[in-house]
Formats: structure tokens, C-alpha cells, sequence
């Protein structure tokens, strides 16, 4: 008897060694071999499309064979068998709107998976360039940034406080025009001449009537 395992990989050598033909553009593959009897022997090979394999490869399998265990002058017996298509008798039922769809969010899905990595690998880039430290001009800056930071707002303080100081004397120069408009109406009223009380009229009543009737 001969092992699975023994048979599986002379069939793998006598593969490589020569390669099955094409059938309408499609490689006839043989996957695994098994004894299938010993009298006389019998050798099972599984694959795809065994049943279009030629006469003239199947010949060259048995002269393989024959040779590889030394089996000179015993007749040996090849069955092939084909797997069964799991995918056979079943369609695509959706139309070809849906399936357009379809597509197109994996496209959308694969250029977001796309764009996420080539983000990812930008920032790694930065991040090792960079170093994860600060700029350099603040890290030679240090404490003397701070102070000329806060020696711009004192000055910027003391700008404000001489214009506020400039800007008041001229509020308390503008106080005497007010009082002297004020002084110099007073000074025109009193240059008027004073009105003249008319003499009131003897008898009561209005009109100049004398009273009684």
C-alpha cells in the first residue's frame, strides 16, 4: 500500500515536471492522489476539469507512476475525478443597478481605506521628523521670550497712560472757555438797559373805567 501523502506529492513532481494542457484557456489542475485499490493498483486523482484531460497526459501519469514505485510490468489503473462546484446552479439575481451600486461603494470604501493609511503614514512622518519637540525658536528662547513678551506690554501700558495724561489737560483747559461764555452772557444782560415800569393809571377796572356803574 502506498500513503496519501506518498502519492500527493509524486503527483505534485510529475505536475511540475509537465504541465497539464489548457481547455479554453483554463488549466486543468490536479490536487491530490489517493490508492484507490491494490489488485491490481488503483490510483484515485481529485482535481478540476479531470475529465477533459487528454489521453496522451494520462499515459504520461502511469509511465510516472510505474517508474516513481518501481512497478514495472503491473498494469496500473487512473480513475479521475472532478469536484463538485459548490457555486453551479446559482445566479446573481440582482440588477445591474444594484450591482453597479455595489461596486461602487467598495470602490468608495477601498479609497477611504486608502486615504486613512496615506494620512497615517504622513503624520508617522512628521512625528519622527518633528521628534515630538518643540520649535526650536522657543526652546533657544526659553524664559527671555517670556520677558520680552511682557516688556512689550509695559510698554504698550505706558504708551496708553501718556496718551490718557496727554489727553486729560486738554479736558481741563477746555473748562475756562465755558466759564468765561458764561461770564460774558452775565456781562450782556446786565449791560442792557433796565425796562421802564409804565405808571399805572388811577381808578380800578380794566379800560381806564372808573367804578360804579
Amino acid at each position: 500500500d502506498i500513503s496519501t501523502n506518498v502519492l500527493t506529492r509524486s503527483l505534485e513532481a510529475a505536475v511540475f515536471a509537465h504541465q497539464p494542457p489548457l481547455i479554453h484557456g483554463r488549466r486543468i489542475k490536479l490536487r491530490y492522489a489517493h490508492q484507490g485499490g491494490s489488485n491490481p493498483p488503483i490510483i484515485v486523482i481529485h482535481g478540476k476539469q479531470t475529465d477533459r484531460l487528454p489521453g496522451n497526459y494520462s499515459r504520461y501519469l502511469e509511465g510516472w507512476f510505474r517508474k516513481e514505485f518501481q512497478l514495472m510490468g503491473t498494469p496500473i489503473r487512473l480513475e479521475f475525478r472532478t469536484d463538485s462546484n459548490p457555486y453551479e446552479g446559482k445566479y446573481d439575481i440582482r440588477t445591474p443597478l444594484q450591482r453597479f451600486k455595489a461596486k461602487k461603494g467598495e470602490r468608495q470604501i477601498a479609497g477611504m481605506k486608502r486615504k486613512s493609511a496615506a494620512n497615517a503614514e504622513r503624520r508617522a512622518r512628521d512625528e519622527a521628523a518633528s521628534g515630538n519637540t518643540p520649535p526650536a525658536s522657543s526652546v533657544k528662547a526659553g524664559k527671555p521670550a517670556a520677558k520680552a513678551t511682557t516688556t512689550k506690554t509695559s510698554t504698550r501700558n505706558s504708551a496708553k497712560g501718556a496718551a490718557k495724561s496727554t489727553a486729560r489737560p486738554s479736558a481741563k483747559a477746555a473748562a475756562p472757555k465755558t466759564v468765561a461764555k458764561a461770564n460774558s452772557r452775565k456781562s450782556a444782560l446786565s449791560a442792557r438797559p433796565a425796562a421802564k415800569v409804565a405808571p399805572r393809571k388811577p381808578g380800578g377796572g380794566r379800560g381806564g373805567r372808573t367804578g360804579g356803574k
